[in-house]
């Protein structure tokens, strides 16, 4: 099997738990966090886990690409789900940081992707929003009359085994990973960290609307976002990353109706373009990333506003758009 398609299969079985609970996240923490206090508790979960790419290129360097993603996979999947039997706080941000482990497999997923060509990893991650056109109407359906336990135990199956495809893919191992600073990485992601857990949560409370509703609405955000992302692979990444973030920014005329939230689902573009500016060192790229949604979290946990979080996102996508194209990028 090619590794292309072996890196598709494992990203669709991965996109597969993701997108079945992703909309409804939020959702379920309100149940234990205040919604002014969600930016803190995204903040604090990933602060812990910013280590968490460097010792995913050490592990690629020590044993090769395919056992950091399947420790990283496997750990992320069990933070899945046990997150719906914390039975305190403290267990709740120790299941959430483990669920964050999946940053230790990233940078070896991308050095696998790069190895089959330019533009792969645009395309795998396209490939990859394809269970998006269902998984999340699913997930509505799920939640609204199993639970979330259930929800969450699905979804961790999926997650936790998205490895296999790669299971006896030969070993790759990369030099020592180094950390350089891209911070027009942080920039682009800076704006999708402000509104990326509050907006579904946001339209859910101002129009009341039911589960299996939000799960259609990012439904279709999903599949806006991977039609975006695979026609992104065919043109320059700067055009792409202006059209991302001018289409991302509309997201705030969810004043206006709750369907302009699917404009969120450009994150799918915008997130793997940010790739682009790393020059393959994608310890440090992912490591940027993360920086952004540190970044986003923080200034989410001082607004204490959800709602306003998400109209700052869209002036900050435009603000970014603005830097991209005047600055020196």
């Amino acid at each position: 099997m090619r590794l292309l398609l072996k890196l598709a299969i494992s990203w669709i079985l991965w996109g597969i738990g993701f997108y079945l609970y992703y909309p409804f996240l939020s959702i379920f923490l309100v149940r234990y966090i205040k919604p002014s206090e969600l930016g803190f508790f995204y903040l604090t979960t990933l602060i812990f886990s910013l280590p968490l790419p460097y010792l995913g290129g050490k592990i690629n360097k020590k044993f090769g690409d395919k056992y950091s993603i399947i420790l990283g996979m496997s750990i992320s999947g069990t933070g899945i789900l046990l997150l719906p039997f914390a039975s305190s706080i403290i267990l709740l941000y120790i299941f959430m940081i483990m669920y964050n482990s999946f940053y230790i497999a990233l940078p070896a997923f991308y050095e696998l992707m790069e190895i089959e060509g330019k533009s792969t990893i645009s395309k795998v991650w396209a490939i990859s929003v394809l269970p998006s056109i269902f998984m999340p109407s699913i997930g509505g359906m799920i939640s609204q009359y199993l639970g979330f336990t259930y929800l969450f135990i699905i979804s961790a199956f999926f997650i936790i085994f998205s490895f296999l495809p790669l299971i006896t893919q030969k070993e790759i191992k990369n030099a020592d990973p180094k950390i350089e600073f891209y911070p027009i990485i942080s920039l682009i992601i800076l704006p999708v960290a402000l509104s990326s857990q509050f907006i579904y949560l946001v339209i859910k409370e101002m129009y009341n609307l039911s589960d299996t509703l939000i799960g259609i609405i990012a439904t279709f955000a999903e599949l806006l976002g991977s039609i975006i992302a695979f026609t992104s692979s065919f043109i320059s990444s700067k055009k792409a990353i202006n059209l991302s973030l001018i289409l991302f920014s509309l997201q705030s005329l969810i004043i206006i109706s709750p369907y302009f939230s699917a404009f969120y689902g450009l994150w799918e573009s915008i997130i793997p373009l940010s790739l682009s500016i790393s020059k393959k060192n994608y310890v440090s790229a992912v490591t940027m990333q993360m920086i952004g949604w540190i970044l986003g979290y923080l200034i989410a946990s001082i607004i204490q506003s959800p709602r306003d979080a998400i109209f700052l996102s869209s002036v900050l996508s435009l603000i970014v758009l603005a830097f991209i194209n005047f600055g020196k990028y």
